[in-house]
């Protein structure tokens, strides 16, 4: 088994960045990775159906789980090192925490003290086939770390769950030089979503945009002519869900504003709802996968340690609600830069998240030595 220094650390991150791999196009990356979880000395390298790359180190009972992804957002940006930031599509989001969980267990000449299992997911910025398939193939450990960009020193304690909805609208079509005597499709469309939100408002559970409901019309398409008033219009909306409230509920919620809606109005109104609900997680504050995150900041870095909780989804979220293991997400990386144009992490701070993550297997093998 290989131990790196830091020179190799850092054209490892290069070489991924290297690959453009956006989603559903992860098939030049997976095969790389392949390779170098062989190269560096993982056992049991293999690419499951979904094609992601899991690899194992040490052995033992219990086991600690690094999952990140390699799949990036579409659009190709310019690869380079500069004043100590490295650029490229995927820097901060996320494979910088990915390299890092591949460099963390190798990182020291110390015996890995448990199994170590890395895996590299594939379409998480897409449906979370990746993640999906990990579930099912029963991989797991008691501590699990999700690669996503937090800083250096934060934790990413919870996610908000996601669903969607598509709302579609036919009326009688008209002169538009007449609106008044007919129902405008579009109009109805943002009246219906006008309506969800004000369902929406009395479900809101504590202060703080991580614990509302939020509904965003990211899509839509009506009318046919300029000069007639729209018969026709769908709107996609994009529903986030905090904590303590189900999809489940505000598919209910929906349904109900649907039905009280077709009241009053004269037009027909259909709802699809997506098949691929994400309920929401945050974290218990005393898990393991917590307790030894914080104990490896504070060793690496002096702290102090930041708990965050982020209003987006992820696949810590597909994973700890679907096997009832405990999760948290960290990585280096600005997550404000995540999807943008001036994607870069800092090269110190990626390779301290080595270092931190790197302790924090030791971390998890003294707690369970204290309770043993």
């Amino acid at each position: 088994m290989q131990r790196l220094d830091e020179e190799f650390q850092i054209r490892f991150l290069e070489s991924l960045l290297r690959i453009y791999s956006p989603t559903g196009s992860e098939g030049e990356i997976s095969e790389y990775l392949k390779e170098k979880f062989n190269e560096l000395g993982y056992n049991k390298v293999r690419v499951d159906k979904a094609g992601n790359v899991i690899g194992e180190l040490g052995d033992g009972e219990n086991a600690v789980l690094f999952c990140g992804h390699m799949d990036t957002v579409p659009g190709e940006l310019k690869v380079g090192l500069e004043n100590g930031k490295l650029y490229g599509r995927g820097a901060v989001d996320a494979k910088s925490s990915l390299a890092a969980m591949i460099m963390a267990p190798i990182s020291k000449e110390d015996e890995i003290p448990c199994k170590v299992i890395v895996a590299a997911v594939t379409d998480e910025e897409g449906d979370g086939e990746g993640i999906k398939e990990l579930v099912r193939s029963g991989v797991r450990g008691d501590c699990n770390i999700f690669g996503e960009p937090s800083g250096l020193r934060n934790i990413t304690v919870g996610y908000r769950g996601k669903m969607a909805f598509t709302v579609k609208v036919r009326s009688r079509g008209g002169h538009s030089g007449a609106p008044w005597k007919f129902e405008n499709a579009i109009e109805c469309c943002f009246d219906f979503l006008n309506s969800v939100r004000e369902e929406l408002k009395t479900m809101v559970i504590s202060q703080g945009h991580f614990y509302t409901v939020t509904a965003s019309p990211n899509t839509i398409r009506g009318g046919h002519a300029r000069n007639v008033t729209p018969e026709f219009c769908e709107m996609y909306v994009d529903v986030r869900v905090p904590p303590g409230i189900s999809t489940r509920k505000i598919i209910e919620l929906v349904e109900l504003v649907r039905e009280q809606y077709a009241v009053s109005s004269s037009s027909e109104i259909d709802l699809e709802f997506s098949n691929d609900c994400v309920e929401p997680y945050e974290t218990d504050r005393t898990s393991l996968s917590l307790r030894a995150l914080m104990r490896a900041i504070l060793e690496v870095t002096g702290g102090p340690v930041r708990l965050v909780k982020k209003t987006g989804t992820g696949d810590m979220n597909v994973f700890a609600t679907s096997t009832g293991a405990h999760a948290v997400s960290y990585g280096p990386g600005n997550p404000l830069l995540s999807h943008t144009e001036l994607e870069f992490v800092e090269i110190d701070e990626y390779l301290s998240s080595i270092k931190v993550l790197s302790n924090t297997i030791k971390q998890f093998s003294r707690i369970l030595k204290m309770y043993s």
